[in-house]
């Protein structure tokens, strides 16, 4: 999973936010019914095809900026289609790792 950092705390914790769609069937529904192919989308809303294609298909989770533009393509809330997920992370234990 590709987590976005959100912010750091005191004791070495990292908040990060994961997104991911909730339904990417639906999202992709949602394009075709705006009458877009996913290519002509993801031309539009000023991304990759691939890159599109790889959050649609779980391969890759979107920045927050990236979620935003893919909501507003969809003319709908980033609550309403993605899942956002609070994560904390220990940063002191991939700091020990790489030392």
């Amino acid at each position: 999973m590709i987590y976005n950092k959100f912010k750091s705390n005191e004791g070495g914790l990292i908040n990060m936010i994961r997104l991911q769609f909730k339904d990417s069937t639906k999202v992709k529904m949602m394009i075709a019914k705006k009458g877009n192919s996913l290519r002509e989308f993801a031309k539009v809303i000023g991304i990759s095809h691939p890159y599109l294609s790889q959050i649609l298909n779980g391969n890759r989770n979107p920045s927050p900026t990236i979620a935003a533009k893919v909501a507003k393509g969809l003319e709908v809330e980033i609550e309403d289609i993605f899942l956002i997920t609070n994560v904390a992370k220990d940063n002191l234990k991939k700091l020990a790792v790489r030392r």
